[in-house]
């Protein structure tokens, strides 16, 4: 951010990384600069290099490319192989020494040295790999998988929780733990969280004491986790693992345990509607109402509130974005349809004063203002860049 003015990066399947100008005060978000990155899906900075970011290259083999966005003249610096095919997902390790990458094809972690000076990241003889195992549904397991998403494991996420990298698979209904080995110092699985066959656990968030405990130790709290095949969030206490709840991130559905509430979704309770900037009922493929209805990304606001985002709404309002206040409580407190398609990249703000959020089939990229416990305004501002995935504010 300078001088009240704040950048943002934003990434997708396409071939381009774009920075785009947020102006609070002109309610304006404007491109002004890209480089071309190929398939950048997930960004995250560099631990401590100013201005030096990784991103995901989900082409020739799978790459992690290093970017320099501190000036308008964004360029990328180098490339890695990230020793997987499709990596999805960037994570650093809690030393910040390496970062973890999530391959959501060949399936399993890579493990990538980080540097404090030029070239930032390198592959080592012998860099290490996590695979994870995946078994079909037993006889007596009361849920199916879903075929062409479920076929094999699928790591769609690491989440560094203390000393533990936690890994949502969508193709095995797991979230594994892994720890790094007393005696190699080696990633190893540790343990795994089970979900319901055919759920499909995409992205999860901690929220607890934040700070390190010692070497073994993990804080205790909440674990949340948006299931991207079932549409629902789930609340496990963490580290134990109990379950504490299940929510739909739909309207119109039921919770799926008794201390868990979804109030009935009614129309006033949909705070703002733009319609006019989803696509039209006969838009291109990608967009028809028939895609699979898809629950995507998942944040965690200064007071605890959770935000689900959903993909494929089949309404002309576009997709919308979930509240959810913290466990105990755990129920909808808004839902907003903020005139998007296929909304899957969002982000707060470093100062937590706003949100962003693309719709990658239609609507574009918008800032919205947190204005209160769980509510969204619109601030007007509105780029017109569609196939947007990560949204990274700089």
């Amino acid at each position: 951010m300078t001088n009240n003015t704040y950048r943002i990066a934003l990434g997708g399947p396409g071939k381009t990384v774009h920075i785009a100008s947020f102006d609070p005060a002109a309610s304006s978000l404007a491109l002004s600069s890209s480089v071309e990155a190929s398939r950048a899906t997930w960004l995250i900075a560099h631990p401590s290099a100013k201005g030096i970011y990784f991103a995901t290259g989900e082409q020739d083999g799978g790459a992690v490319r290093i970017l320099r966005l501190d000036s308008d003249n964004a360029q990328v610096v180098a490339s890695v192989r990230s020793g997987g095919l499709n990596p999805t997902h960037l994570a650093l390790s809690p030393d910040g020494a390496e970062l973890l990458v999530a391959h959501y094809v060949s399936g399993g972690v890579g493990v990538l040295r980080v540097l404090p000076a030029p070239p930032y990241l390198e592959r080592t003889a012998g860099a290490q790999t996590v695979d994870f195992l995946w078994t079909p549904p037993a006889p007596h397991e009361p849920g199916k998988i879903v075929p062409d998403r479920q076929e094999r494991s699928h790591p769609h996420q690491v989440l560094v929780v203390g000393h533990e990298a936690l890994v949502p698979d969508l193709g095995a209904d797991k979230i594994w733990r892994l720890a790094k080995s007393a005696g190699s110092g080696a990633w190893e699985v540790a343990g795994a969280l089970d979900f319901p066959r055919g759920s499909g656990p995409r992205h999860a968030l901690f929220h607890g004491a934040p700070a390190l405990r010692p070497r073994g130790a993990t804080p205790d709290g909440v674990l949340y986790t948006v299931a991207e095949l079932s549409n629902q969030l789930f609340a496990h206490a963490w580290p134990a693992g109990e379950h504490l709840g299940t929510l739909p991130t739909l309207p119109n559905a039921s919770s799926t345990t008794a201390n868990a509430t979804s109030p009935p979704l009614l129309p006033g309770e949909i705070l703002y509607a733009d319609p006019s900037t989803a696509p039209p009922a006969d838009a291109p493929r990608a967009q028809l109402k028939a895609d699979p209805q898809l629950a995507a990304e998942i944040l965690l606001d200064a007071e605890g509130c959770v935000y689900v985002t959903n993909r494929n709404e089949p309404g002309e309002q576009g997709d919308s974005i979930v509240v959810y206040s913290p466990h105990p409580e755990f129920k909808v407190l808004q839902r907003y349809y903020p005139g998007v398609k296929h909304l899957r990249g969002i982000a707060f703000s470093p100062d937590g004063k706003y949100v962003a959020f693309a719709g990658m089939n239609g609507g574009g990229v918008k800032v919205w203002e947190r204005a209160g416990k769980g509510e969204l305004r619109d601030t007007g501002a509105r780029a017109d860049v569609e196939g947007i995935t990560s949204v990274l504010w700089l």
